[in-house]
């Protein structure tokens, strides 16, 4: 059991981590990627910019953390989803409404984030590239699918092919919502339009 100091010490260090992710979060948003600093940050947390050193070794470290943030959650419920006790069916539609529910609740700060034409080289997320989350959610999806084609509801199919066309239309829609390009902002109507146009290829035919 860690004693009572490392405790202290430990929920000290998140509660700092949260205040300076709350600062950097507020300085992408008035200043965009290219404008995110150290000492903007630190001024915003209302910290001396050598405390934000104590946390994230640079500028890059702490995106990773901001963008962490953002991912980590989404691929944890997809999980529980997967997981779940739900058909294949609505393993699906409960993904399709995660994604959208993530991108309303954040909408302006994934709005920089993918607008934004190069991220720096160095950021990751949570460790990995960005290829390597697309393809771990994917990953999951494939695995409902496989879940549905076990159950005789989908047909057979390359189950990660299809988590890939799925997850990319799904990115690829958020995307053009972050453009301005899709006005849509009915979470019901995303939702829908979704397994309307996904569905007719995976459902099995002769399912009842």
């Amino acid at each position: 059991m860690a004693k009572p100091k490392a405790r202290r010490k430990a929920a000290w260090e998140e509660m700092m981590k949260q205040s300076i992710y709350e600062a950097a979060v507020s300085v992408i948003k008035a200043h965009g990627l290219e404008g995110l600093r150290m000492d903007r940050v630190a001024q915003a947390a209302e910290v001396a910019t050598g405390t934000l050193y104590i946390y994230f070794k640079d500028k890059e470290d702490l995106l990773n953390y901001v963008i962490e943030n953002l991912v980590e959650p989404l691929l944890h419920s997809l999980i529980e989803i997967r997981d779940s006790r739900l058909t294949p069916l609505d393993k699906l539609e409960a993904y399709f409404r995660l994604s959208f529910q993530v991108w309303y609740g954040q909408e302006d700060l994934i709005t920089i984030i993918v607008t934004t034409p190069t991220l720096p080289s160095a950021v990751k997320i949570g460790g990995y590239s960005d290829l390597e989350v697309h393809r771990s959610i994917s990953g999951i999806i494939a695995e409902i699918i496989e879940e549905g084609v076990r159950s005789g509801v989908f047909r057979s199919c390359p189950s990660l092919r299809a988590a890939y066309l799925i997850h990319g239309g799904v990115s690829t829609l958020i995307k053009a919502k972050a453009g301005g390009y899709d006005p849509s902002r009915d979470i019901e109507l995303d939702v829908a339009d979704c397994l309307a146009l996904f569905l007719p290829g995976l459902l099995n035919p002769g399912a009842e």
